[in-house]
């Protein structure tokens, strides 16, 4: 499916990485002060429960969430089919505040939403060394966060929204 998702329909331009980081592409043009990238294309932009049915939301058990700093646009979208996820579906999404378009929002204002419907927040342990992905068992589990305060020192956040109430996943 050609499509990216979004807080709402439309379309977004599709932006590429340069040429030694050519996997990464992005609907922000510009992340940060240093990374302004070239318009490859356009898709088409809808939220999540108008790009797949109903049945495949209330089975699936884990979405996750990767869109180099549209991720305020993506989970927004994503509140309107909230209720259809099954109880025990968790939500991976990788956070990057400073990418994001409004730079007055912050982490603990995209969250609260899924806070207020019983989700709750717990950081996953991934610092992106490559060794981690060579001895992956010696990955420590998702810690809760308490603190949301927290999220607002943090560059780059990976975090699990679970209605799963423990100090670990």
């Amino acid at each position: 499916m050609a499509a990216a998702v979004s807080d709402r329909d439309g379309e977004l331009p599709l932006f590429v990485g340069s040429a030694y980081d050519s996997g990464l592409t992005t609907t922000v043009a510009r992340l940060g002060r240093h990374f302004r990238f070239r318009e490859q294309e356009r898709v088409r932009a809808a939220m999540l429960g108008s790009l797949v049915t109903r049945e495949e939301l209330a089975s699936a058990r884990l979405i996750k969430i990767d869109v180099e700093g549209a991720e305020d646009r993506v989970l927004a979208g994503l509140l309107v089919s909230l209720d259809i996820l099954a109880p025990e579906a968790e939500l991976v999404v990788e956070v990057m505040p400073r990418w994001w378009s409004d730079p007055q929002l912050r982490p603990i204002d995209v969250l609260q939403p899924f806070l207020e419907r019983g989700f709750h927040v717990y950081q996953l342990p991934c610092n992106y060394w490559p060794w981690r992905y060579l001895w992956p068992r010696s990955v420590g589990a998702p810690q809760r966060l308490r603190d949301l305060a927290a999220l607002d020192r943090r560059g780059r956040l990976d975090l699990v929204l679970s209605r799963f109430d423990a100090d670990t996943l």
